[in-house]
């Protein structure tokens, strides 16, 4: 409510630790962002969050996979170069002029990001990356999110109840759905890219008494998964998947299509993510269920 205490933030050290009277959230300043997230003493986030660009390559994704290997997309990591606090409006802002890097490579994106945090529990993401002329085309475009295995309900207003991608979606309807964790999950015989969902407005995940629900200001694909992209990149065969013990949950700004020139056409360009700049802004809010 407006008479909510405005949230606090201190950095001691590697960590800035922001307090709003019912969440209190973590965020790295090795990385700029979200280390942790806790609701009324509860935890949401059983893994700090990533900013994601990877995704287990389709068998349609046989050819351009070579360049995203080449350019190491399945090895990054952010690494922040300034962050500053700072009051706005009631909110407690987190700045991060970062990049998000691989190993023995020039950067790939040079980011500024802002997280705000408000006295409701409330925290807007906004990401502003540039891209490398360089590099190739990106497979995806947003952040990832590890959450307790037991929040595994999914709520969303998009594209379902079957997967759908930007040049994947005339099978789907918007409407509003609710699934399984699991359901979610396309068992393809060799795993890859599954089960995301585009064009939503609002995803919620629940479970165990604790809810977290992303809405945007303009739409965007979500995945949520019990196996996470790099189990799925490294398995031949749909037996051999181990689950991650989280809820991992992929909220994109961008999700290249899925038709590509493993046996056909290269993918169009409209269905591509190959612009220099990019922008995701996100609002995530936490919940604790009575």
């Amino acid at each position: 409510s407006e008479r909510d205490p405005a949230p606090t933030a201190m950095r001691q050290g590697r960590w800035i630790t922001v307090t709003a009277p019912d969440a209190e959230a973590r965020i790295d300043a090795f990385t700029g962002l979200l280390h942790g997230l806790s609701a009324g003493g509860r935890k949401l986030l059983s893994a700090p969050a990533e900013l994601n660009i990877w995704r287990a390559p389709t068998d349609n994704d046989r050819n351009i996979k070579r360049q995203w290997l080449a350019a190491r997309y399945d090895m990054t990591h952010v690494h922040a170069y300034d962050v500053q606090i700072d009051q706005c409006n009631g909110a407690a802002v987190v700045t991060a002029q970062a990049a998000l890097v691989a190993p023995t490579m020039q950067p790939i994106l040079r980011l500024d990001l802002a997280w705000s945090f408000f006295a409701d529990g409330r925290i807007s993401l906004s990401v502003h990356g540039h891209k490398d002329p360089e590099m190739p085309d990106l497979p995806r475009f947003g952040l990832r999110l590890w959450l307790p295995e037991s929040m595994s309900r999914v709520d969303y207003y998009g594209i379902g109840p079957l997967e759908s991608y930007r040049d994947k979606r005339h099978a789907g309807w918007h409407s509003t759905f609710s699934a399984h964790v699991d359901e979610l999950h396309q068992d393809y015989l060799r795993p890859q890219e599954n089960g995301s969902h585009d064009d939503c407005e609002i995803v919620s995940v629940r479970g165990a008494g604790l809810g977290l629900t992303a809405v945007g200001p303009e739409r965007f694909s979500f995945s949520a998964s019990p196996y996470s992209q790099e189990e799925l990149t490294a398995r031949a065969h749909n037996v051999e998947l181990q689950r991650s013990g989280h809820t991992v949950l992929c909220l994109d700004a961008a999700q290249a299509g899925i038709g590509s020139n493993s046996c056909g056409p290269a993918l169009d360009p409209q269905f591509r993510i190959s612009q220099e700049e990019l922008d995701f802004k996100i609002t995530l809010i936490p919940t604790i269920d009575e």
